[in-house]
């Protein structure tokens, strides 16, 4: 039960509350299948590193990945398995250079959607090498083959990859029509955290193209969520792009006091 509730936990910014409940569930005596295992220890490595706990995720990932490779038919017959190798690629440096395997490997999986979340994860790796055209080009696959299956999270999750690099280049207006269409999707998930950051998104390209009360309204709608379902990360995030807001407004004494009590939570938060 724990396992098959991770990814509901992990759309609704509940990650604390997943991680009690896998505690528990991977406390109870007795014997539980190795696929279970692994996806209660691989969720717990998605919604502790979600949270900012990276050696819990780092740990949780490793009993995951021993599990995958002691039983190597959990590869083939569920999409974790794979995937968690190519996490694993990614996130661990020792492993980079096996990411484009991986990548190949996922490419080639039976699941439809295992394959588009592979050239979703290579989107991100080559944005983070700062390959950004190259990047594109793989999230606009991506969304294609996510439409094809409509899977709203991964169209949700790679329409915001979208537009963060339509914000690179400067086209605004596309990332607000990108941003609306993506919100729309999220708020059907009720993927809360991730409405109060596409909602910070959007606001803050409203800014910047002059429309200040569609602004205000969205910032302050991200703000309401933030607090109710965000880490405290994401919160000072939320509130730094309100006094980026302020300021292009033109009110600098609003902005620079909360920017000033967001410096200020986030050493206290160190």
């Amino acid at each position: 039960m724990a396992a098959a509730l991770i990814w509901f936990w992990s759309l609704r910014g509940l990650r604390d509350e997943g991680r009690t409940w896998v505690d528990q569930a991977l406390s109870v005596p007795g014997e539980a299948s190795w696929l279970a295992l692994a996806l209660c220890y691989g969720g717990r490595a998605m919604m502790s590193g979600g949270s900012g706990a990276m050696v819990e995720a780092k740990w949780s990932l490793g009993r995951a990945m021993r599990i995958v490779h002691k039983h190597p038919g959990l590869i083939s017959s569920h999409p974790l398995g794979i995937m968690l190798e190519l996490i694993a690629a990614m996130t661990v440096p020792s492993r980079a250079s096996r990411v484009e395997a991986e990548i190949g490997r996922a490419r080639e999986h039976p699941n439809s959607w295992t394959r588009a979340a592979a050239l979703m994860a290579y989107g991100h790796w080559a944005e983070n090498q700062g390959r950004a055209l190259d990047a594109e080009r793989l999230f606009q696959r991506a969304l294609g083959e996510f439409r094809e299956i409509g899977d709203r999270w991964g169209l949700a999750s790679t329409l915001e990859s979208i537009a963060q690099i339509g914000e690179l280049r400067g086209d605004l207006n596309a990332v607000i029509e990108i941003e609306h269409e993506a919100l729309g999707l999220l708020t059907e998930l009720e993927a809360h955290e991730d409405v109060a950051q596409g909602l910070s998104i959007l606001a803050r390209q409203q800014a910047r193209v002059g429309e200040f009360d569609a602004a205000v309204v969205n910032i302050e709608r991200a703000a309401e969520l933030a607090h109710r379902y965000s880490d405290a990360e994401n919160r000072l995030w939320v509130e730094a792009t309100a006094s980026e807001i302020d300021r292009r407004r033109g009110d600098l004494a609003t902005a620079r006091r909360g920017l000033t009590t967001s410096w200020v939570r986030s050493m206290r938060s160190d």
